[in-house]
């Protein structure tokens, strides 16, 4: 009976699958019941159920302005109901991603999926199933945040309209065929940085579009980065199905030496806008690569290895920022930007080595708008003709940075006139060694209160470094300039030119001061040696002392002579020794003359013997003192 039970209620839960709408009651010799009733709204059916051992009880519910979908996979509508049935259960995984994540509805058409809780991750090692209802989510755009997990593998994503997919810092070794197809036509953004890819990990098919146009199958995606994986190369066809890529993040990867594979698959990407190879080793950019992309306008090739701007940057034209920092590079001159006239934003800083910035170093670059050269501690010099020189051509700066070098003069003929610098928006020079004197007259009394009254906070660290002999030394140059007035101003060199790299003068040579960072090795270098050499001199000065008391005390106190002592003597020495009493006098008259040795031998012993009698008299006198003291 109980088996003809349980057969009947997995009959009736598999016709309500295919949408057989009926409320069904047990009788009380039943295991278990349930009751299965209608929404009338919608038609979203409700289940309260008591059968088996299953937690997955869920309401899915069209009535909530907020929509939320809780579990359940793709497939049939209300594939909750074989949940309950542990037999059936098992073909269908009860945990989705909104299950394991938060969803959430950011706006009315946006649907964000977080699993990196306020970077507290869920601990995803796959990528989980989507929810039945997938009529409820076509209305959303949606967000994926899986990053921070432990995903290892991408197998393949439901067709479910993504936009964007963050799959940053996990642990992903390799991207299955089609992983994304069922995204591809949604999809624009998409990070993979923080993996541990290379290329074999994955080839052109992981990202292989559903549509078909022309043998391609179109990957929608405009937005890719690979940057701190572990790629060594590309093959050349990785890129064909990404036809409107335009950014491309291949930073922190040993890409270097360029491979010709590699060189092939990145010119191949026709509609590349942004490159990105930062931190790749690279020390040289190969004749003709970038040569192919036209439509690149912004290139980061910071922290590499380049000694000198590379001419190889004259293949791209159309080039409108460019990332140089961290390099290696010494010089700024005439041919560092040559061919790249529509440059807006160069940045040049924290190059360790660069020491000069040479004439025409921009005089093609009229539509440059910001520019950035700081923290470079061995920049001294600025050329007066950097710039355009011609008097009809006008700069369009917006910034300039140039704060925390080692410039000590800037020169107003850097721009051509002083309206030229007041329509610069943001003028940066703070920590800089600045001489205040009057060859700095004009940065002292025109541009530093220019600065101070557009933006105080620019001018604190705006500082006198020199002339070392004045007071001003670490004043703020705005103070000097309230407090002071330009004959105040010292002014000593008449041959002074901008001009002078060195700032060479008939009878000085008028240093930059040495880095803070070459100061601090030489001023322990010079504490070093001299504790050295005063150890050295205290010890010199004990050992003396030490000699010096050694001496004197040999000189005071001479050592005796003594000759050969009879057996005799030996035994006269040894009674002295029992009664404490010295016996080097015995040996102090000895001569070389045996005769006269034994004489004095004779009467030392006479002599010895007197003085033990007076010492027994004096002991009898004492105690007979006693006695008459005691009868007394």
């Amino acid at each position: 009976m109980k088996m003809k039970l349980k057969i009947l209620i997995v009959f009736i839960r598999l016709l309500s699958c295919f949408g057989v709408n009926a409320q069904v009651r047990n009788s009380s010799t039943a295991d278990s019941q349930f009751t299965q009733t209608i929404d009338g709204d919608d038609g979203s059916i409700i289940f309260d159920e008591n059968f088996g051992n299953s937690d997955n009880s869920n309401l899915v519910s069209g009535n909530s302005d907020k929509k939320e979908i809780t579990s359940g996979t793709p497939g049939p509508d209300n594939l909750d109901l074989i949940s309950g049935i542990p037999e059936l259960s098992s073909q269908y995984p009860a945990k989705t991603f909104c299950d394991i994540c938060q969803c959430i509805n950011e706006t009315a058409t946006l649907l964000f999926v977080d699993c990196n809780y306020a970077g507290h991750p869920v601990g995803l090692d796959t990528i989980p199933p989507w929810p039945a209802k997938l009529e409820e989510i076509y209305n959303y755009t949606i967000v994926i945040d899986a990053s921070n997990n432990e995903i290892q593998q991408v197998k393949s994503f439901p067709d479910i309209p993504v936009i964007n997919l963050d799959l940053s810092n996990n642990d992903i070794r390799k991207i299955d065929t089609d992983a994304f197809v069922g995204i591809s036509k949604y999809i624009e953004h998409l990070d993979l940085s923080g993996n541990k890819l290379d290329a074999e990990s994955m080839s052109k098919e992981s990202f292989r579009g559903s549509l078909e146009t022309n043998g391609y199958f179109h990957f929608n995606i405009i937005q890719l980065s690979f940057a701190k994986n572990r790629l060594h190369t590309l093959a050349p066809d990785f890129f064909d199905h990404m036809v409107y890529l335009t950014t491309l993040d291949l930073s922190n990867n040993p890409l270097a030496p360029l491979t010709q594979d590699f060189q092939d698959a990145i010119s191949s990407i026709a509609s590349l806008q942004s490159l990105t190879l930062r931190n790749i080793g690279l020390d040289y950019i190969p004749s003709g690569f970038l040569s192919t992309l036209p439509d690149l306008t912004y290139l980061d090739l910071s922290s590499n290895l380049f000694t000198q701007i590379d001419l190889q940057l004259k293949n791209l034209p159309g080039l409108e920022s460019l990332n140089l920092d961290a390099n290696l590079l010494q010089v700024i001159d005439e041919t560092s930007f040559k061919g790249l006239n529509n440059l807006k934003n160069v940045s040049i800083s924290e190059c360790t080595r660069l020491q000069f910035v040479d004439q025409f170093s921009f005089q093609h670059q009229n539509n440059l708008q910001f520019l950035r050269i700081r923290q470079n501690p061995l920049l001294t010099w600025i050329s007066p003709d950097a710039w355009p020189t011609q008097p009809n051509v006008s700069t369009n700066l917006i910034e300039l940075d140039l704060s925390w070098n080692s410039l000590t003069y800037l020169p107003s003929s850097l721009l051509h006139s002083l309206e030229d610098w007041k329509q610069i928006q943001m003028i940066n020079i703070q920590g800089n060694p600045w001489m205040c004197d009057c060859h700095n007259e004009w940065l002292i009394y025109d541009l530093v209160p220019m600065i101070h009254q557009t933006n105080p906070s620019m001018t604190q660290e705006i500082l006198c470094g020199g002339p070392k002999e004045t007071s001003l030394i670490k004043e703020e140059i705005i103070v000097v300039q309230q407090l002071t007035n330009h004959t105040q101003l010292q002014c000593t060199h008449d041959q002074f030119s901008f001009y002078n790299k060195d700032f060479i003068f008939h009878d000085e040579v008028l240093h930059n001061p040495r880095p803070r960072k070459q100061i601090l090795p030489l001023a322990l270098t010079i504490i070093c040696v001299t504790a050295v050499m005063g150890t050295a001199a205290m010890v010199g000065y004990l050992y003396m002392e030490k000699k010096k008391r050694v001496r004197r005390t040999t000189r005071d106190n001479p050592t005796p002579r003594v000759a050969y002592i009879p057996a005799n003597l030996a035994r006269v020495r040894g009674y002295h020794r029992q009664h404490d009493e010295p016996t080097e006098h015995l040996a102090t008259s000895f001569t070389d003359n045996p005769v006269e040795n034994q004489n004095s031998i004779i009467r030392s012993q006479e002599n010895n013997r007197n003085s033990n009698v007076e010492n027994v008299d004096d002991q009898t006198h004492g105690i007979t003192n006693i006695n008459f003291n005691a009868n007394s």
